[in-house]
């Protein structure tokens, strides 16, 4: 008969407490993805979100509308700072800011360079 070490017979706690990493990283792997947004969206959403998410972190994604976790405010597609609705007045408001320079920030970059021309 084989004789088992102290590190053989604690296998079973070990089992336990890699079934608990792997749960985690389940968990935080699920909540990366819910940050990144369900299927569908588009890309200027997922961008939004990323931008929303930097200034203001109790926010989530609720099929294809951004809203934040208070309660305070919801984005619908197409993510203008016309789709933002809320119950708080200065929330709302806030976001709505954050939509524009967004939107006015993603036009500019998406303007080709200009090229000087000689004749």
């Amino acid at each position: 008969n084989p004789v088992r070490s102290s590190n053989q017979s604690s296998g079973i706690n070990a089992e336990y407490g890699g079934e608990h990493v792997v749960r985690k990283a389940i968990e935080e792997k699920e909540e990366a993805i819910s940050r990144v947004g369900p299927r569908g969206v588009s890309d200027a959403g997922r961008e939004l979100f990323k931008a929303i998410n930097k200034i203001y972190c109790n926010l989530e994604w609720r099929g294809s509308v951004i809203q934040g976790l208070d309660g305070d405010f919801v984005i619908h597609p197409p993510y203008k700072a016309d789709n933002v609705t809320g119950s708080i007045e200065n929330a709302v408001l806030r976001i709505k800011k954050v939509v524009e320079k967004f939107h006015a920030e993603s036009s500019k970059k998406q303007q080709p360079p200009k090229t000087e021309t000689t004749s």
